[in-house]
């Protein structure tokens, strides 16, 4: 019997600073994303020099220390709130 693949995506936003002041990796991730593919996606994150230069990282090992990466689960229901319609 052969198995059903899922797809997994992921969405990767970089900060240079985050709430902390450091620069800051979050990956919103679905629900059938597997812990394999979600090690393989930080390791990927640690080892692009590109994106590590662009939160303002040089990219040698030192480094990576300086990077927080937050793992959230995407939801399907998202609200947006107009924060100026609520008044002051």
């Amino acid at each position: 019997m052969a198995q059903k693949k899922t797809l997994a995506t992921a969405n990767i936003q970089l900060t240079k600073a985050g709430p902390n002041g450091r620069p800051v990796a979050e990956i919103l991730i679905d629900d059938n994303t597997s812990l394999e593919k979600i090690v393989d996606l930080q390791k990927h994150i640690f080892e692009s020099r590109d994106l590590l230069k662009k939160v303002g990282l040089r990219g040698c090992l030192s480094c990576m220390s300086g990077l927080d990466i937050i793992i959230r689960r995407r939801f399907d229901h998202v609200i947006q709130v107009d924060l100026e319609s609520l008044g002051p």
